[in-house]
């Protein structure tokens, strides 16, 4: 088979075992796209695997539009062990619609170092208990109901994790910040460009969790610090 240089194969036993974070990671590491192929409904050994890839895959792209960075730098595929030709049309589609795109970060019009800034606070996020959490019993809310047997709609289900997937971000983001000096919600909502009071509130949960702390006050302004 002949296909794109440009792609680099790393083999797993399922799809099931991709994590979100392995996604940001690679990201962070530079590369432009990341596509992930598994094999077709019905021909899976795990019985669940795609499944669970298609829902991690999901939340990891709606995370990447939250962040600013396109969607469409991640693709889900699905194809048999036998379809050599099959598998070189994916690779290939892929890599232009990458090229097409451009590099990482084109999208978002900022230097590098902010590009960094926005997906470590993305795999911070997805790394934490609430994404994960959310994310696992997907199918089981959509599909039995949670345990007051209330089911809910994909779309409920997406306009749920949408919220969730942005208050995880900006409380990573506010960490990350507070890990360099002591800042006022006033200089937090300008930086990172969300309403103070939305900052106030995280602020106020990151301190009932012992992780953030005032340091002191700049004239009436409450500077607060990562512990």
């Amino acid at each position: 088979m002949q296909y794109s240089p440009d792609i680099r194969i790393i083999r797993i036993m399922c799809t099931g075992r991709i994590d979100p974070f392995m996604i940001l990671d690679a990201f962070l590491c530079g590369v432009d796209g990341v596509l992930i192929l598994g094999c077709k409904d019905g021909e899976c050994h795990y019985v669940t695997g795609n499944m669970e890839a298609k829902n991690k895959i999901g939340m990891t792209s709606r995370l990447l539009k939250i962040i600013g960075i396109d969607q469409n730098r991640i693709y889900f595929g699905q194809l048999s062990s036998a379809e050599g030709t099959r598998f070189v049309e994916l690779v290939e589609n892929f890599t232009k619609r990458i090229k097409e795109i451009g590099a990482l970060g084109t999208e978002i019009k900022e230097d590098k170092e902010e590009l960094k800034f926005r997906l470590e606070a993305a795999k911070a996020a997805v790394e934490g208990e609430k994404l994960r959490w959310v994310i696992g019993k997907k199918t089981e809310f959509m599909g039995i109901g949670n345990k007051y047997g209330e089911m809910f709609t994909r779309h409920e289900m997406d306009r749920f994790l949408d919220g969730l997937i942005m208050d995880e971000v900006a409380v990573r983001e506010i960490q990350l910040l507070l890990q360099e000096r002591p800042l006022s919600v006033k200089q937090i909502s300008e930086r990172l460009k969300i309403p103070s009071n939305r900052v106030l509130r995280y602020i106020a949960g990151l301190r009932r969790k012992g992780v953030v702390d005032m340091e002191r006050v700049d004239g009436t302004s409450p500077l607060y610090r990562q512990l």
